[in-house]
């Protein structure tokens, strides 16, 4: 006799077979037909040509272009998800259309979306003086520790349905929320043209995503050579690039015209408004030139014929140059990055002791980045990143004792450029004839530590 419930359990299986479709006969190959290739468990491959064979055992991985051009917004391959597609799937056969989109996905009517963005988490303990309000005026020394989200920036790029059009829009949602970039760019062999909000074609270390570099922020002389002396930064403009990727040492120029800034209230912070119906001249030229003597290092120079405001509403036009060096070098345990950066320009911020000769003085600075890890050799790679950088501006070449300084030393740890724990330490000197007008008499001395979570989404 059988069991009542070992028929129990027959009826249930023999009433769920009846629900479960067999699995779809494969469709017999031609005779004579080469056998199908195994499925690929990477990212597809957009040219046959240019994929690379895998590295042979004990070989360390082949890495191309560990220079990434000097747009940010070209993201390596690893970076790259899957496309949105953002109109109704066509009929191939009835709107002539040859061939899939990006990600292996048939382009829709509207084109394709790539969604990116980044979160910053930062906790960090700083030391600095004050001024102390409702007594004597005076300042005082005061410890602080601060929790905040520094970034939560979301980056969208469309691709046109056609190869060569495309664009960017790129927002920061902390703090006051604005628009970082939003452009269109066409692109036609070795030239681009874009135009929009982006940043300007000058130092490779302002060209440089938060991302990219190793640190926590970009720092002191980051905030004098931006957001006081008005250097290359991001301005609505048109950009026009050349590059010669086919040609030895892999030339690039760009060229630019971006509109300037008006200082609208004398901070601190300054507030600076677009210059809008005020002149004919009110845009900054710049030009860049840069070349790859090796795989994995990149020399530029630029110069830029700024607009700076040295006061309420006012204008005028000085000349700004620089030149920086970038190795991004990968090995077969690590990889080496190092950036070196000098900038000299006329500026109008001098001492209030110096006597007045109606003419413009000179400013020089120059920044240096070392970061050494062990891993990251591929995206994703559990890695260990040492990283130092130090900086000095001289603002004013005539007079003694009034450079300012800056000095940070920290280590990332996580997966490459995917997640990141950074520790960072820092400090900020200027010394006692530095300019008052950069900072409004507020001292700028401090001593910091800083520890950071990011997540490249």
């Amino acid at each position: 006799m059988i069991a009542p419930a070992a028929l129990s359990w027959a009826a249930i299986v023999a009433w769920g077979s009846v629900f479960v479709p067999a699995p779809p006969a494969e469709p017999a190959a031609p005779a004579g037909a080469a056998p199908a290739p195994a499925p690929d468990a990477g990212f597809p491959v957009a040219n046959e040509a240019e994929a690379v064979p895998p590295p042979a055992a004990g070989e360390p991985p082949i890495v191309t272009s560990p220079v990434p051009p000097s747009d940010s917004h070209e993201l390596p391959p690893a970076e790259i998800i899957t496309p949105l597609s953002l109109g109704k799937r066509k009929n191939k056969k009835r709107d002539g259309q040859s061939g899939p989109g990006p990600g292996g996905e048939e382009a829709g009517r509207f084109g394709t979306v790539e969604i990116k963005g980044r979160v910053f988490v930062l906790g960090e303990w700083q030391r600095g003086d004050v001024t102390v309000f409702g007594g004597s005026g005076t300042t005082a020394q005061r410890d602080a520790f601060d929790i905040s989200v520094t970034s939560v920036r979301p980056l969208f790029r469309w691709q046109a349905p056609q190869k060569w059009l495309s664009g960017v829009i790129e927002f920061e949602l902390t703090k006051k929320p604005d628009m970082r970039d939003g452009y269109v760019q066409a692109r036609r062999k070795d030239f681009l043209l874009r135009a929009g909000q982006f940043k300007m074609p000058g130092s490779a270390i302002e060209m440089a995503s938060p991302w990219t570099l190793p640190f926590v922020r970009r720092g002191f002389l980051h905030g004098l050579l931006v957001d006081e002396l008005d250097n290359a930064w991001r301005r609505p403009g048109v950009m026009l690039r050349w590059r010669g990727a086919e040609l030895p040492l892999r030339p690039e120029i760009s060229a630019g015209v971006f509109q300037g800034f008006v200082l609208v209230a004398d901070g601190p912070p300054r507030d600076k408004d677009p210059i809008v119906a005020r002149s004919l001249s009110a845009q900054s030229l710049i030009g860049r030139a840069q070349i790859e003597p090796a795989a994995g290092v990149a020399i530029g120079a630029y110069y830029n014929h700024r607009v700076g405001t040295p006061g309420l509403l006012r204008t005028a036009r000085y000349w700004t140059a620089g030149a920086d060096l970038v190795v991004d070098k990968t090995f077969a345990s690590g990889g080496l990055r190092i950036w070196l950066d000098g900038i000299a320009g006329a500026t109008w911020f001098e001492h209030l002791s110096k006597p007045a000769d109606g003419q413009d003085t000179t400013f020089v600075s120059g920044r240096s980045i070392l970061a050494w890890r062990f891993g990251g050799v591929e995206a994703e790679q559990r890695y260990l990143e040492a990283y130092g950088t130090f900086g000095v501006l001289d603002p004013d070449t005539q007079v003694v004792g009034d450079l300012a300084v800056e000095a940070a030393v920290g280590f990332n740890l996580g997966l490459w450029q995917r997640v990141r724990i950074t520790a960072q330490g820092e400090i900020w000197r200027v010394d006692r004839n530095f300019p008052f007008d950069y900072t409004q008499g507020i001292d700028p001395d401090r001593v910091a530590a800083l520890l950071q979570v990011g997540v490249n989404l």
